[in-house]
């Protein structure tokens, strides 16, 4: 199995410490199904590590695209805008995917792609998008952490 990249989203004294963390894993390894699995890791990064929107997508079986998986408060408009194809190689999303790790997701780059696909999720705080494994990996994470006031 491939190691996972960390998003940074907080200082290291901030977020789940060793307990919250084995729960998670604990939780991911009692989990067959994708889509629960996704969703229950959104869950836990946005009650331990403050995410205030999330999105995890996968490449499409025929390789062609990216489907969203799972979402935390993030509406079903803001997720049918964000399926990707990864053939367009100037589409935030599909640069991200082709990364070797987190990276920042701009308001400005996903506003100027196609009318507000990655700028609706984007829009509440600062998003990190990065592959969950190494490059050419099938998973997306976008995570948004609330700006602070």
């Amino acid at each position: 199995m491939a190691r996972a990249s960390p998003i940074a989203m907080g200082s290291p004294g901030d977020g789940a410490g060793a307990p919250a963390r084995l729960a998670l894993a604990e939780t991911l390894l009692s989990v067959d199904e994708t889509a629960e699995c996704a969703q229950r890791a959104l869950d836990w990064l946005s009650e331990n590590a403050g995410a205030h929107k999330a999105v995890c997508l996968l490449v499409e079986p025929d390789g062609a695209g990216l489907a969203v998986a799972a979402s935390y408060r993030v509406s079903a408009a803001q997720m049918a805008s964000l399926r990707t194809s990864l053939s367009d190689p100037s589409h935030p999303l599909a640069l991200a995917m082709r990364g070797s790790g987190p990276s920042p997701l701009a308001e400005d780059a996903a506003r100027s792609h196609r009318a507000g696909e990655t700028r609706t999720v984007a829009a509440a705080g600062t998003a990190a998008c990065g592959p969950v494994s190494s490059p050419g990996a099938a998973v997306l994470l976008m995570v948004t952490v609330r700006r602070p006031r």
